[in-house]
């Protein structure tokens, strides 16, 4: 029996949907009655929504019927109802009060907008203080009583329904006015600081100052404490601040800002303290943390640091385990003649001019009793220059030591530390990685010959594993792959470029499993000669002015010469770099036409690509580049002591930079991708010094 369809036409869910209207426009849960009455009505709809879709097609004659009937706005309104219906049964809506309340602790979004979400939700949300416990960071603005007005509205809220839970506050004003001490948003929040958990406070010294009104001093559930002070020269006169006086169960204090007066501080379990030099409560107050884990001192840019008094005992740490310190202001070494530290794992000190080495040393040894072996990182960063034998005597207290990264030692402690005869002396046996700096204006930056042969000889003696690199000055890297397909950039720190090179990098394996053929001169040659005729060929750009008379008919040459090479080693044309060039060739000219309309062109680029894509296609994925400058760094080959190869005269020319090899000094190296290399960056703007390795 055919089905007349008329506009005016409601189905059993139009006349239904009345009953749901509360389910519909909220997130409640249904009853188990109106859960099977839903299920029964989707159904309906399903099997209405069927029909409506196997409807005659526009050939039939019933086809203008159901056109008239609008159908199609019909099936469209039914999938829509299926949905809305669909979502009630949503398992959501049966979840527990208490998880959707969790669920709503990770969104981020503040301060919480309930305009948009139904009744049930809101009172959920109502109800959970701890969604309401942190309070966005609040801007004191003491000129604006507008916004002061609604901050207090927004914090007034915020409070009352996170009812007794522990607050997360941030205050933050950069404002000179002195009305700052009385503003209604911070005397509110402060009303409740006996309830703060973490506090992030950014406010002038004479703000800080003047909170203890308030607080008494007292804040018994303060545990995180970030302070930040603003216009510390505004009011010298504050010398005192007695704010955090009782902190009882405060575990993490940050201090920052140039206060020279005395922060009065009481925390039997702090942790975690960072502050700068001098601390601002004093050596005695600092010998109270006990239970410290990290200690991260750092320097400020003062003019004038005044010596800071020695305390009466040393200070014990137990549980200091990280200790990161800048103290290039104290040129007593107060701090390090003043404690001990047992548990240390990781030192990391910046220490001023004059030779720290020694004091370092007589902390260790008060700390470890002769040595200290938890010591997995150690740093040491000073312009001093050490004397022979200090550097060896420091790591000898540390036999455990993984990580050591120090300013350049003497040669003679290189030397020492390179020695592998003894492996019951020998030096950090389990050291995996090391980075020697040079430091700028120090006495002997200058590298020499017994340095670098020092060097020379640790690198062979004691990298035998994969180490990690440490590269000095330099903000990134450009490493091409399967012919420059994928790349970061080389930039030196003050932007600029000189000679660019693409320097093949093999692994260990292939490169051990090559040996260089006649041709291999040859290809280097080549490679000379074309970037001799363009020098910025690298660069990607013709600069006429570095061009001499001939360049084009001399580059051609070049070029015919190397279409005629028969017989060529893939991995000797890799190394070559000839490929690379000529691909570059290619790329710069054709851009170089586009742009400024000169009607040059080369046509052997193209013939000789083709020609060799096949011979080296294999070996591709066996080595990739390294677009660096190479006014700033120079490479070191490693190879392991026991293979056959190390005796070979290419394997010489690798590993010692000979005269006769243009393919391994430090214009062009092969550095395998997974071992040690040192690098020494140095300004253009300064001397170019490169280590010879």
């Amino acid at each position: 029996m055919a089905t007349v369809l008329t506009r005016g036409w409601k189905s059993k869910s139009d006349v239904s949907s009345s009953r749901f209207t509360h389910l519909l426009e909220s997130n409640g849960a249904p009853t188990e009655e109106e859960s099977r009455l839903i299920r029964d009505l989707i159904r309906a709809m399903a099997a209405e929504l069927e029909v409506l879709l196997g409807k005659k097609t526009p050939g039939d004659k019933e086809f203008w019927f159901w056109k008239k009937a609008n159908v199609g706005r019909r099936t469209r309104k039914l999938a829509q109802n299926i949905q809305r219906y669909a979502s009630i049964l949503s398992i959501i809506r049966v979840i527990p009060a208490e998880i959707i309340q969790y669920i709503f602790l990770l969104s981020e979004t503040s301060p919480w907008t309930l305009s948009r979400i139904c009744r049930d939700w809101r009172h959920y949300a109502q109800s959970f203080p701890l969604l309401w416990a942190c309070i966005p960071t609040v801007r004191i603005r003491p000129k604006s009583k507008k916004r002061t007005a609604e901050a207090v509205k927004k914090c007034t809220h915020m409070l009352h329904y996170s009812s007794n839970a522990p607050l997360t506050v941030a205050l933050r004003s950069f404002s000179r006015d002195k009305r700052v001490v009385d503003d209604p948003v911070l005397n509110l929040l402060v009303s409740h600081a006996h309830r703060w958990r973490r506090a992030k406070i950014m406010l002038p010294v004479v703000a800080v100052a003047n909170l203890p009104r308030t607080i008494n001093g007292h804040l018994p559930s303060l545990q995180t404490l970030w302070l930040s002070f603003v216009y510390t020269h505004d009011d010298l006169s504050i010398m005192d601040i007695d704010t955090f006086a009782d902190t009882p169960h405060l575990k993490s204090l940050h201090i920052e800002g140039d206060f020279s007066g005395n922060i009065k501080v009481k925390a039997p379990e702090l942790t975690h303290l960072t502050c700068h030099w001098p601390p601002p409560f004093g050596l005695s107050t600092l010998s109270q943390f006990v239970k410290l884990e990290s200690l991260h001192i750092s320097s400020l840019p003062s003019l004038f640091v005044e010596s800071v008094p020695l305390p009466s005992s040393i200070m014990v740490f137990p549980q200091l385990q990280q200790l990161t310190a800048d103290l290039s202001q104290d040129n007593n070494f107060s701090l390090l003649q003043s404690i001990a530290i047992p548990s240390i794992a990781e030192l990391l000190l910046k220490l001023p001019s004059a030779n720290p080495i020694p004091h370092v040393i007589t902390m260790l040894i008060r700390s470890g009793q002769q040595v200290c072996p938890t010591i997995r990182h150690f740093q040491l960063r000073t312009k001093a220059v050490p004397e022979a034998g200090q550097t060896t005597s420091l790591l000898r207290l540390m036999p455990e030591l993984q990580t050591f990264e120090i300013s350049m030692p003497h040669f003679d402690d290189i030397n020492e530390f390179a020695k592998i005869d003894d492996p019951v002396h020998m030096l950090v046996s389990q050291l995996e990685t090391c980075s020697l700096f040079f430091e700028g204006g120090r006495e002997s930056a200058r590298p020499n010959g017994e340095l670098c042969s020092a060097i020379k000889a640790f690198v062979l003696n004691r990298c035998e594993t994969p180490r990690n690199v440490s590269v000095d000055g330099l903000h990134s890297m450009k490493v091409f792959e399967l012919g420059g397909q994928s790349c970061d950039l080389v930039t030196p720190f003050d932007g600029s470029f000189r000679d660019m090179r693409y320097l093949p990098i093999f692994t260990q394996a292939n490169f051990e499993n090559w040996t260089p053929t006649h041709r291999l001169q040859e290809l280097v040659s080549l490679h000379e000669r074309l970037i001799e005729q363009i020098p910025n060929l690298y660069n990607g750009v013709f600069f006429f002015e570095s061009l001499a008379n001939g360049w084009i008919a001399r580059t051609n040459n070049i070029l015919d010469e190397a279409e005629a090479l028969e017989g060529l080693d893939p991995f000797d044309l890799l190394i070559s770099n000839l490929h690379i060039a000529i691909e570059k060739l290619t790329t710069t000219t054709q851009s170089f036409r586009e742009y400024v309309g000169k009607r040059f062109s080369f046509p052997q680029p193209n013939r000789i690509l083709s020609k060799w894509k096949a011979l080296i296609a294999l070996h591709l994925d066996k080595t990739h580049w390294v677009y660096t400058d190479l006014g700033y760094e120079s490479f070191m080959l490693y190879v392991r002591n026991d293979h056959e190869t190390r005796n070979s005269e290419h394997m010489k020319d690798a590993v010692f930079g000979c005269d006769d090899s243009s393919v391994f000094g430090t214009k062009y190296s092969s550095l395998p991708r997974d071992t040690l290399s040192f690098r020494h960056y140095t300004s253009p703007a300064r001397t170019q010094e490169l280590v010879s390795i």
